[in-house]
């Protein structure tokens, strides 16, 4: 991953996630309001964004007391920000997928609840890859 950070407790590993949640949600939110050939893409990810963000918020809270400040080593955020304003969408989506399947790998003994919520998100990151690669492309 791209201008990794460390995130080396499980605390700072469910930050990272609200944020990048909360962030994409935001603006495919905005991107889903412009009219264009892949509004509809749009307005598929802005919702199931903000059911995303939501739910790992819920995750943060239920799991505030469990192990928040249990060590994991090697896992890193990425400059989630960079590629959202840069347009490159399916790229984000590779690197969400990446980063949740490393912290679900990485902090399974942990909490591994919450490492099987990571792996259904990466796979969402994966369907969300589709939805990108099936809407019509943007004319010029």
């Amino acid at each position: 991953m791209t201008d990794a950070r460390p995130l080396p407790t499980f605390g700072t590993i469910l930050a990272f996630a609200c944020e990048l949640e909360s962030g994409c949600a935001a603006r495919f939110r905005e991107l889903a309001a412009v009219t264009g050939p892949r509004a509809a893409a749009f307005a598929r990810l802005r919702d199931d964004a903000a059911r995303r963000a939501a739910q790992v918020e819920r995750m943060r809270r239920e799991n505030v007391n469990e192990m928040i400040l249990e060590r994991i080593e090697g896992v890193a955020g990425f400059d989630w920000q960079a590629l959202l304003s840069a347009g490159r969408h399916t790229e984000l989506e590779q690197q969400c997928a990446a980063f949740y399947v490393d912290a679900a790998d990485k902090g399974a003994s942990v909490l591994a609840e919450v490492a099987g919520r990571f792996r259904r998100l990466a796979q969402g990151n994966r369907d969300h890859q589709i939805w990108l690669a099936e809407a019509p492309a943007e004319r010029t």
